[in-house]
């Protein structure tokens, strides 16, 4: 694989992984869940960065979207397990911390997936 985006696509998707795996690990009998979907995203994002080389622009793009909803969806749930945390739930501190740790993980592979985008052609 020749495309950076294709490293960081399969990086990014380890990083969900393990991600998934500390969610799970931090409450087995009640994570089961972080495991799952941290399992098949970063699934999902290593499969994208190693069939980048074939269609890069549409594989960048759905790479794009996607790391855009988990980036949604990991700040919504960041900011409940915070509110958690800091209320009733001090047990959700850790839960807060992971999610926030993937959000800002998230909007970094963005920021390197647009910034590795070439410059549109100018026509002559």
């Amino acid at each position: 694989m020749k495309n950076p985006t294709g490293k960081l696509l399969i990086i990014y998707g380890a990083f969900l992984v393990v991600c998934g795996l500390a969610g799970y690990l931090s409450n087995p009998s009640r994570a089961i869940s972080a495991l799952i979907s941290g399992g098949s995203a970063g699934a999902t994002m290593m499969a994208l960065g190693a069939a980048i080389d074939r269609n890069p622009r549409v594989i960048s793009h759905a790479a794009t979207g996607l790391i855009a909803v988990l980036t949604l969806v990991f700040g919504w749930r960041m900011v409940n397990a915070w509110q958690a945390a800091t209320g009733d739930a001090p047990e959700k501190t850790f839960t807060a911390v992971l999610l926030t740790v993937m959000t800002l993980g998230s909007i970094l592979a963005v920021i390197f997936i647009f910034r590795q985008r070439p410059a549109p052609k100018v026509a002559a």
